[in-house]
C-alpha cells in the first residue's frame, strides 16, 4: 500500500513529509558546497603584476632604443680599446719606470683575468638591482683608473688600477649584449647585435691605431694614452648620463609598484598584489650566476668546442699584442 501511495504521489507531484524533509536535507546540503566553492575562489591569488605597456622596454620609441644601444655599445668599444692601447704604450713606460718586459705585461694580464672573472658575481647584480647602477659604477670607475695608471709610480700601482679596470670594464662587454635584449624584440635583435659585435672587436683595432699614434711623439707617451683615453671616457660618461635609462623589465616593474604604492599612500583605494613577481633571493641568483656557466661548460658539447676554440683564438691574439 505505501508503495502504490507514493506511486500515486508522484505522478500527482505531490510530496510526503518525509520527501519534503528529504528535499530540504538536500538543499540545505548544497549551501555550504555551494559556500565552499565561493570561499575556494576567493581564496584564489591575485594574477602577478604586469608592466604597463607604455613603460615596457619592448615599447621603447625606435629613436631611444637606437640611442641606447649606440651609448652602451661606445662603452664596449671603449673597453676594448683599453685592452690594446696599454700595450702600445711599452717602451717608454719600460723606460720611464724600469721595468723588464715581464713586468709590463702585468698589466695586459691583470686586465683580462679581471675582466673573464668579474661577470660570474656582476650578473647577479643586474639582475637585482637593475642594469643602470651598474653602468653608472662602472663607467666612473672605468674613467678614474685611467688617471690612476697615468699617476702610478711603480708596476705594482698598474696592476691593481688594471685589476679595477678590468673588473669594471667587463660591464662594457656582457651586459651589452643583455640590454640590447631588454629593448629589442627577438626578430629585430640582428643589427643591433652586430653593432656591438662590430665595436667589441674593432676596438682593439682603434686602441692599437690611437695608442700607436701617441706613444711614436715623444711629447706624449704612455702617460698621454691614459690621460687622453680619460679624457674620452670622461665626455662619455656626460653623454651616457643623460641617455642612459633602466631596461630591465622586472625593475622597471617594481619601480612602478612603488611609485603607484606611494601616491595612493592614505587614499584607501590602492592594495598591492599578494603575487609578487617571481623572483629568487639574491644569495640564490649569485650561486646560479658562479655555477651555472662552469656547468654548461663541462656538461654541454658545444660550449665546451666554442670555449677551447674561443681560448686558443684569444690567446694567439692576446700573445702577438703583447
Amino acid at each position: 500500500m505505501e508503495k502504490s501511495l507514493t506511486k500515486v504521489q508522484a505522478t500527482l507531484g505531490i510530496h510526503s513529509p518525509a520527501s519534503s524533509v528529504t528535499v530540504a536535507d538536500d538543499t540545505e546540503r548544497a549551501d555550504p558546497i555551494q559556500g565552499e566553492k565561493i570561499e575556494e575562489d576567493a581564496a584564489t591569488p591575485v594574477p602577478a603584476p604586469q608592466l604597463d605597456a607604455d613603460f615596457h622596454p619592448y615599447n621603447f620609441s625606435r629613436r631611444k632604443k637606437w640611442t641606447i644601444t649606440v651609448v652602451a655599445c661606445f662603452f664596449t668599444l671603449l673597453v676594448s680599446a683599453a685592452t690594446t692601447s696599454f700595450t702600445s704604450g711599452y717602451p717608454s713606460m719600460m723606460r720611464d719606470l724600469g721595468l723588464t718586459y715581464i713586468q709590463a705585461v702585468v698589466g695586459l694580464s691583470t686586465y683580462v683575468l679581471a675582466f673573464a672573472l668579474t661577470p660570474l658575481f656582476t650578473s647577479a647584480f643586474s639582475e637585482e638591482f637593475g642594469r643602470q647602477p651598474l653602468y653608472v659604477v662602472s663607467v666612473v670607475v672605468f674613467l678614474l683608473m685611467h688617471v690612476m695608471i697615468a699617476l702610478a709610480p711603480n708596476v705594482a700601482v698598474i696592476a691593481v688600477a688594471r685589476i679595477i679596470q678590468g673588473a669594471v670594464g667587463s660591464t662594457g662587454s656582457t651586459m651589452v649584449a643583455g640590454t640590447i635584449a631588454d629593448i629589442w624584440e627577438p626578430k629585430q635583435r640582428g643589427l643591433p647585435m652586430a653593432f656591438y659585435s662590430i665595436l667589441a672587436f674593432g676596438g682593439n683595432g682603434v686602441g692599437t691605431i690611437a695608442a700607436g699614434w701617441i706613444e711614436a711623439n715623444p711629447k706624449l707617451e704612455w702617460k698621454w694614452i691614459q690621460w687622453i683615453s680619460m679624457m674620452v671616457a670622461g665626455c662619455y660618461s656626460v653623454v651616457f648620463a643623460f641617455t642612459m635609462r633602466e631596461t630591465r623589465a622586472p625593475v622597471l616593474l617594481a619601480k612602478m609598484m612603488k611609485r603607484r604604492a606611494k601616491e595612493a599612500k592614505g587614499k584607501g583605494d590602492f592594495q598591492l598584489p599578494t603575487a609578487a613577481v617571481p623572483k629568487g633571493s639574491f644569495k640564490e641568483l649569485l650561486w646560479i650566476s658562479c655555477t651555472r656557466p662552469l656547468i654548461l661548460l663541462t656538461t654541454e658539447p658545444i660550449v665546451t668546442a666554442m670555449s677551447v676554440w674561443l681560448a686558443f683564438a684569444w690567446g694567439v691574439f692576446y700573445c702577438m699584442i703583447g
